[in-house]
């Protein structure tokens, strides 16, 4: 029997959406699927992509609005989608969204699928823009098989604002591998390793460097806390366009010494056992992969209200 050709689409991504394609591609039945992912050349995701078995195809899709490199990358998104007699396009996020669907209408893909991870609606975009985004994502949904959501709220929002039907809208949860959070951590050389105090309280997040995932609020508040808990440390783990000026929020908020940011972390499940309270102060979230995370580590969580 042949095996069905699936192809995922996204654009650059560290996060939550990286995360979760990986989570698709590994299991996958590779006996009845032949996996592909179409997403710019992006280092270690792409590395990663490639190691959980999918044929990955480099297209210039960017995160931001640039309507030359969005019609490229929806051209060579058609050529893929024709060369390789794809059979299911599957796109994640809204800028993959757009492209790669209007791409796999141009192909006459047989069945499209849209994953929708964020919320668009409640950004700082302006009005205008939320308006013809919310017209364009309603002409697209006439042509999409099925949206699914990672939580209920993102699929109440979209099914209100882009008029989708209940029945074309299913929501499934983000998962998490458990096993990866049962190994014993030895807490003490870890924290000797981020020269951390070994007595102190820690609190933590983990997330991209991003405006959206508001650690700039997380250094603010840290900053208050130190007035009552001087001896407190605080960790951000990950890496993103926002490092150099985070670094220098902190530095500004004298919370250095005692915060470290460590950069990109592959072995984060060893990370969350130092951390006293994980803390996710994000302004918008589809549903936090780095929440699931910590649950599975068994750390209390204190969390903005940001949707999903």
């Amino acid at each position: 029997m042949a095996r069905i050709n699936v192809l995922h689409v996204l654009r650059p991504a560290e996060g939550g959406m990286k995360e979760h394609v990986l989570s698709l591609l590994r299991n996958c039945d590779f006996w009845k699927y032949n996996l592909m992912v179409a997403c710019p050349e992006y280092g270690e995701m792409t590395r990663e992509l490639r190691n959980a078995g999918a044929t990955v195809f480099p297209v210039t899709l960017k995160g931001e609005t640039n309507p030359f490199t969005d019609w490229h990358a929806m051209h060579h998104l058609r050529q893929i989608i024709q060369q390789n007699r794809v059979h299911v396009v599957h796109t994640h996020g809204a800028r993959a969204g757009l492209v790669g669907r209007l791409a796999a209408r141009q192909a006459q893909a047989p069945v499209t699928l849209v994953t929708v991870h964020n919320f668009i609606y409640n950004g700082s975009a302006s009005w205008w823009k939320k308006k013809i985004f919310a017209r364009i994502q309603r002409q697209l949904a006439r042509t999409t098989d099925h949206h699914i959501a990672v939580s209920r709220a993102l699929a109440r929002e979209i099914a209100a604002v882009e008029k989708i039907p209940p029945e074309k809208i299913s929501t499934i949860y983000n998962g998490i591998d458990l096993r990866r959070f049962k190994p014993v951590v030895d807490c003490h050389r870890m924290k000797k390793e981020l020269g951390l105090n070994l007595r102190a309280p820690v609190v933590g997040v983990v997330a991209r460097l991003i405006p959206a995932k508001g650690v700039s609020l997380f250094l603010q508040a840290a900053a208050r806390i130190r007035l009552y808990f001087p001896d407190a440390q605080f960790v951000i783990v990950g890496d993103g366009p926002q490092r150099n000026q985070l670094e220098e929020e902190a530095r500004r908020l004298n919370l250095i010494p005692g915060t470290v940011f460590t950069g990109f972390r592959r072995d984060v499940p060893q990370l969350l056992p130092l951390m006293n309270v994980f803390v996710v102060p994000s302004y918008s979230e589809g549903q936090s992969i780095g929440t699931l995370e910590a649950m599975a580590a068994r750390r209390p969580v204190v969390a903005t209200r940001a949707g999903g």
